[in-house]
C-alpha cells in the first residue's frame, strides 16, 4: 500500500489515506475496484500522495525505533544513550 502511494496511485486504508472518496469500505468486494476506477478517473494528487508515503520511509522508520529503543531504561534507571 505504501509503495503505491509513493508511485503516486491514490488508494489506501484509513490509517494512511485521510480522503473518504479513496476509502472502500470493509467487506464491500466490489468497492476496491469501485474506488480505483473513480481514483484514475480524476488527475492522482501525486506530490500528497508521495508526502503520506513519506511519513513511512524506511528511514523514518529507522529513526523512530532508534528513538524507542534509546528512550528504554537500562539497569539503574538510566536511559540509553544520554
Amino acid at each position: 500500500m505504501i509503495e503505491a502511494l509513493a508511485c503516486g496511485c491514490p488508494a489506501g486504508q484509513s490509517e494512511i489515506l485521510e480522503d473518504p472518496d479513496l476509502l472502500a469500505p470493509v467487506g464491500d468486494q466490489e468497492a476496491p475496484e469501485k474506488v480505483m476506477l473513480q481514483a484514475l478517473a480524476r488527475p492522482a494528487e501525486k506530490t500528497a500522495l508521495r508526502a503520506i508515503a513519506a511519513r513511512f520511509s524506511l528511514q523514518r522508520a529507522v529513526d523512530e525505533y532508534g528513538k524507542f529503543v534509546a528512550a528504554l531504561p537500562v539497569r539503574g534507571g538510566e536511559r540509553r544513550g544520554g
